[in-house]
């Protein structure tokens, strides 16, 4: 929220704190006793934007309001905001005249030209900011007393103004009951809901009228007052309690001062208070006296904290205190005013150092010298005291002063013993038992401890000949019949106090560490943060409804028993204090100790000593102002944008890349400010909650979130009244893109769709090195079959090399048998016969042995042919020639060797061309001449050629047994080899198979009972 200009009150050199101890005299009841209270004065050199304080108005949520004439002025204790034109856009003016509250606790305000303010925050966690109204407000400014939006009230004013055109200055009156009065000069009106009545018209006009809680009162200078309730005179008479006020009034006439919690009459520097008894009785009392200023122009009281807020026409704000703590008046006589020990006597009377306090009656001096850190008073008033080295006894009815005994060192402290007769007088180093009717010492023990460095500062009784000895170094628990120490804790520990409360539990005073706790025989002390606050306790006070009242050096501190004990035992436990100091009235926070330094008065007054005199006052009756007022969010910004909290509890967005969080939130606290203690804590789900105070200005910056749900709190700590719900805002830090689940989906669906792209590409890559393989699978698996091809082939041309091996056996053994046996024959025949046959038969065999080598050259000759044709590399050379040529060669090669089986050789000579193998062709023809003569006795082989339809055909046709079909079958079986391996015959009809392929010819044989005939068709 902008505010012009803001004025920090915690920076001391802008605040002008009037601690004054302002000593106006109020005697109550006959005693002399003093109420202070402290002013705090405020201008335009220390926070005010100027000093005129037209009005000041409080709103619900505690802000304390001021109209002024250069703004209107927001205040919380701490720091003033001031709103006019250059932050209120659209304001006209800055003169703030009209300042009203409403009965539900808003504010409204105008300026000069009836622009109507409002500071009703738009949402409920934000602290209120003026807002212009576009429009005015239904709300009617009264005189004094509340704002209320009765149309009754415009409807009489504008029937009176009918009456009389001289009324400018429309007079009403709202009580805190609802109740509405008009006043138009003498006459008095009662506004009603839907109506409106005259109650009384007045012989002399009241010179002032306002109400007071819920009535109304006029009054006249002459001290005249008229009463009104609910449209009804309960009375007319005289102002009750000042009779002098009369003529103040008409010296210094002074209009009512309403504030919603009292009205006031401000007078000659003196501020008057209007209250109403239960006889309707108008009675004035005078709150506050000598004030320094002399005119007034608003008020505004708050009776829980007696708090006055005064505004002045040129002087600025006023604030002024009144203490809860009372100080008797104490003889210029008696010296310095620093108190110690204090005692008191059965009839409540206090004796302090050398002064004597009546309960009833004015405070005397008593001329003793007295040591006055130690002091007793017996059940007969008797009050002991030491002067000098001597124990001395006073008596204040008989005046009679009497020296009892000398003492060994300094006293710390006399207590009863076991007789009303005896007392046990305590010095630092020894104890001594004294009877009171003989004046004298009965016995006296040393305590068994080294006195040159250890020391008795007080004593307590515990139970039966036990006591408890608070020294310089620690505590122990003395038996003064046995005269040993049984129990000795904290040594090396200075104690000052102790304590045993009603649960048993002993509390210990120290300086400089603070105070101790001693439950179930263990120690406690306080955290180390809290140990000044603590040092010294110079009284632990049990007010028997469960708190103690602390007198310390830092001012008088309250807590509950219990929770100051929880707090020391569990370190999670929260301290719970509340303090007054100087800033409650006190005239000095510095309160000594003693033994005695309190004492319970009969009606319930505590009586404490101090620096500044003693104190008294009812902690029963004293008011704890706690913080009530919620805490609520001034500023709220990231960088340079304000947020807008959502009333339904929903988390606000923050963007992953802010700089800063500024949050600045606000409590106003009109109490003593030791009192608030704002802590805050930034919580994340899951982490432990961590509070740390909040500073002075009630800013938090924030510069560094990860991301996730937090909840920022703001609470109030250490107050004795239980907590309110803190202040809780709801941030949700969104993470960046990267960080969040969309993100993640996106790359949780990129990194599939990736995955799948390279599944599809590994995929494609891996058909293609499949399709690769395969085809390298394909080209080696046709690399394997034409390896395996060509193994099977090389099986089979070597199983046909082999069959070859042996068909070349069998046809050598064949085709040699015939001539070889013939050669035998003959030269067997030529051996037996050669005398006989010499002359006659040998040229017939010679030409049988010609035929039998022309035999065996013919079969070299075509086995020669033939194993050419068997090789890999043989080509058919084809040529063109005279066919018969071909029957020549075979006619001159078997012409004599057809002779041997009696056969002719007829050939048929031929003019025709033939274009083929010419070796090949021989070879074929030669070998079915061969066989047809094989085949053949005393027969005739024709061979003769024809051409018939483009086609050669070569016939060779014999005169001998004939074929059978099967012998055909097998003589044009393609592949013969082993059957002619294991028969050993065939060859030749093999050979010319296979050479009728070579040339591409065709063999066809036709065969009877009178002979074959073998046709080659080329």
């Amino acid at each position: 929220m902008k505010g012009r200009p803001i004025f920090k009150l915690s920076t001391l050199h802008r605040v002008l704190y009037l601690t004054v101890s302002i000593l106006l005299l109020l005697y109550i009841n006959g005693l002399a006793q003093v109420r202070h209270y402290t002013i705090r004065h405020y201008t335009s050199s220390n926070g005010l934007p100027q000093n005129s304080i037209l009005q000041i108005k409080f709103d619900k949520d505690g802000y304390c309001w001021m109209a002024t004439e250069a703004g209107l002025v927001r205040f919380d204790n701490k720091e003033f905001k001031t709103y006019a034109a250059d932050n209120l856009p659209g304001l006209k003016d800055n003169r703030i005249h009209r300042l009203i509250i409403t009965l539900q606790g808003r504010v409204f305000a105008k300026n000069l030209h009836g622009q109507e303010i409002s500071t009703v925050p738009t949402n409920p966690l934000l602290a209120p900011a003026p807002i212009l109204l576009p429009t005015s407000s239904p709300y009617y400014y009264p005189m004094a007393g509340y704002a209320i939006a009765n149309t009754q009230i415009d409807t009489l004013w504008e029937a009176l103004q009918k009456a009389d055109s001289n009324l400018y200055v429309r007079k009403h009156y709202t009580c805190q009951n609802g109740d509405t009065y008009l006043v138009n000069k003498g006459s008095i009106y009662q506004i009603l809901p839907h109506s409106s009545q005259l109650l009384r018209t007045w012989d002399t006009t009241p010179f002032s009228t306002a109400p007071v809680s819920g009535y109304l009162i006029q009054l006249w200078e002459n001290s005249q007052v008229a009463l009104w309730k609910s449209g009804q005179l309960l009375c007319v008479g005289k102002l009750h309690g000042t009779t002098s006020l009369a003529g103040a009034l008409r010296k210094y006439p002074s209009a009512l001062l309403w504030s919603p919690e009292g009205t006031f009459l401000f007078i000659d520097k003196c501020l008057y208070q209007i209250s109403i008894d239960q006889n309707n009785d108008v009675t004035v009392k005078k709150v506050l006296t000598d004030l320094p200023f002399n005119k007034v122009s608003s008020i505004y009281y708050t009776a829980k904290n007696h708090t006055f807020y005064i505004g002045t026409p040129t002087k600025g704000l006023y604030i002024i205190k009144v203490s809860d703590f009372s100080y008797p008046t104490i003889p210029k006589s008696s010296g310095t005013t620093t108190f110690y020990a204090i005692s008191k006597t059965s009839s409540d009377d206090l004796i302090v150092k050398n002064t004597v306090i009546p309960k009833n009656g004015t405070p005397y001096y008593l001329n003793l010298n007295t040591d006055q850190f130690r002091s007793f008073v017996d059940q007969q008033d008797w009050f002991y005291y030491k002067s000098g080295p001597n124990l001395y006894r006073y008596n204040l009815k008989s005046k009679i002063d009497e020296l009892l005994m000398p003492l060994d060192e300094n006293l710390a402290g006399i207590l009863p013993g076991d007789s009303a007769d005896a007392l046990l007088v305590c010095t630092r180093k020894s104890l001594t038992k004294f009877s009171i009717s003989q004046k004298a010492i009965l016995w006296q023990k040393v305590f068994p401890i080294n006195y040159s460095d250890e020391s008795v500062n007080d004593f307590y009784h515990l139970q039966g000949s036990m006591y408890m000895l608070n020294t310089t170094q620690g505590a122990k628990w003395y038996n003064f019949q046995t005269g040993k120490i049984e129990k000795s804790i904290l040594d090396s520990i200075n104690l000052f106090s102790f304590y045993q409360d009603t649960k048993g539990r002993m509390w210990f005073g120290s300086d400089p560490n603070g105070i101790f706790l001693y439950q179930n025989n263990k120690v406690y002390g306080v955290h180390k943060k809290d140990i000044k606050r603590f040092t010294p306790v110079n009284a632990f006070i049990d007010d028997g409804h469960g708190y103690f009242w602390l007198a310390t050096n830092n001012g008088l501190l309250k807590t509950g028993i219990d929770r100051l004990a929880d707090y020391m035992i569990h370190d999670t436990a929260e301290l719970s204090i509340y303090t007054f100091n100087t800033k409650d009235g006190l005239t000095t926070a510095e309160f000594n100790g003693a033994t005695p330094n309190f004492q319970w008065l009969g009606d319930s007054p505590l009586a404490l000593t101090s620096m500044d005199g003693v104190v008294e006052f009812k902690p029963s009756q004293l008011i704890i102002d706690h913080p009530d007022n919620r805490i609520l969010i001034d500023k709220f910004t990231v960088d340079t944008t304000d947020l807008t909290l959502d009333l339904s509890g929903r988390a606000i967005s923050i963007s992953p890349g802010f700089k800063i969080i500024n949050l600045q939130v606000n409590c106003p606290y009109f109490g003593n400010p030791d009192n608030i203690h704002l802590q805050y804590a930034i919580h994340r789900a899951g982490q432990p909650m961590i509070w740390q105070p909040l500073s002075p200005d009630g800013t938090i910056a924030i510069t560094n979130l990860l991301p996730g749900a937090y909840q920022i709190m703001v609470r109030k700590a250490g107050t004795l009244k239980n907590q309110d719900d803190p202040l809780v805002i709801r941030l949700s830090v969104l993470p960046h893109f990267y960080n969040t689940w969309q993100f993640f989906l996106l790359v949780f669906v990129f990194i599939i769709l990736i995955c799948y792209l390279l599944f599809r590409i590994r995929l494609t890559r891996i058909k293609k090195e499949k399709q690769k393989i395969e085809s390298i699978v394909k080209q080696r698996t046709e690399d394997l079959k034409m390896t395996a091809e060509q193994l099977r082939v090389s099986e089979n041309d070597l199983r046909k090399s082999n069959q070859q091996k042996q068909q070349i056996i069998t046809m050598i053994v064949h085709d040699l048998r015939s001539p070889l046996r013939f050669l035998k024959t003959i030269t067997s025949g030529i051996m037996n016969a050669y005398q006989q046959e010499m002359s006659t038969n040998l040229s017939s065999t010679l030409n049988k042995l010609n035929g039998s080598a022309s035999s065996l050259w013919e079969f070299t000759d075509r086995f020669f042919t033939w194993a050419i044709t068997q090789q890999e590399d043989f080509e058919i050379q084809k040529t063109t020639f005279p066919l018969q040529e071909i029957f020549d060669t075979v006619a001159s090669f078997y012409a004599e060797i057809v002779k041997l089986n009696d056969n002719q050789l007829l050939i048929h000579s031929t003019k025709i061309i033939c274009t083929t193998d010419y070796n090949i062709l021989l070879l074929i023809i030669r070998n079915l001449v061969d066989n047809a003569n094989k085949n053949t006795t005393s027969g005739c082989i024709t061979l003769k050629a024809a051409t018939v339809d483009n086609h050669l055909l070569i016939t060779i046709q014999d005169e001998g047994k004939g074929l059978s079909q099967n012998e055909m079958a097998m003589f044009m079986q393609k592949d013969r080899l082993s059957q002619i391996s294991e028969n050993k015959t065939g060859f030749g009809s093999q050979v010319i198979q296979t050479m009728v392929l070579k040339i591409d010819a065709h063999l066809f044989i036709e065969s009877t009972s009178k002979g074959s005939t073998f046709t080659i068709r080329l």
